[in-house]
């Protein structure tokens, strides 16, 4: 989103991150999809690897900082790094990795760091990937797929992207191989039985999707809450209002 008022030049793809050391075919793959895409408005891609996520840290509370310093190795090259919102103003999360008022202490005097984006909501933002073709077709929201490198359509972070995509009146895109319920295309007729969701003898859905407890109606205790694939739509507002998510 910094393209509106910054002259964007390079994006950084770190290696290591999401995707593990281990697994050089699986990030080299996304990694020419990341370039086709930042290629497309003429911006360059960067690869960088790191060792970083065997320091075992906490994932959530430092993914900011880790950010910041993979940026910041190019800090003789460029005046300003920007990492990505993880959510609205409208929606504090101070007790995050990344928020807009810890982004910019990283900062130091001659290389600064931005918190960019969070003027969008989710929603926007997909109102806006919606006209990048390029985008679109190479998207990755998930580090849970396998290989990790693909949207795997039934983690949290997949559906929740699909669902947004839908809610702004756009098909499934290219870059999620399956629709929620499981079908490979929105206008297929797989019976339910087939699909991400079984049918009860009766004829109706039963939740088989499972997503971390405060997503859709989280049990006590801390047991995850069910989303029934089948009747999303109504369930969609409480989905997508939800704070940051990383």
């Amino acid at each position: 989103m910094g393209r509106r008022t910054r002259n964007l030049q390079a994006g950084v793809f770190v290696h290591g991150f999401d995707i593990p050391l281990t697994d050089p075919s699986s990030y080299e793959r996304a990694a020419r999809r990341n370039a086709e895409t930042l290629r497309s408005v003429g911006v360059e891609l960067i690869s960088v690897a790191t060792n970083y996520r065997g320091l075992h840290t906490d994932w959530r509370d430092s993914h900011g900082a880790a950010l910041a310093s993979c940026l910041a190795l190019w800090a003789g090259h460029f005046d300003t790094g920007l990492i990505a919102a993880s959510g609205p103003y409208d929606v504090p999360a101070l007790r995050w990795g990344s928020t807009p008022v810890a982004d910019r202490l990283l900062s130091s005097r001659g290389f600064e760091i931005a918190h960019d984006g969070a003027d969008l909501t989710r929603l926007d933002r997909a109102r806006i990937l919606g006209e990048w073709p390029e985008a679109l077709r190479n998207l990755r929201v998930c580090w849970e797929g396998d290989p990790p490198d693909v949207n795997c359509c039934s983690c949290e972070k997949c559906i929740r992207t699909i669902l947004e995509f839908r809610t702004v009146g756009l098909k499934l895109p290219s870059c999620f191989p399956r629709d929620v319920t499981g079908c490979a295309d929105p206008a297929d007729k797989t019976p339910r039985s087939q699909c991400g969701s079984s049918v009860t003898a009766g004829g109706g859905c039963r939740p088989s999707l499972r997503v971390r407890t405060g997503l859709v109606g989280g049990g006590p205790g801390g047991k995850p809450g069910t989303l029934c694939l089948h009747r999303w739509p109504q369930q969609l507002p409480r989905l997508v209002s939800l704070g940051p998510l990383s």
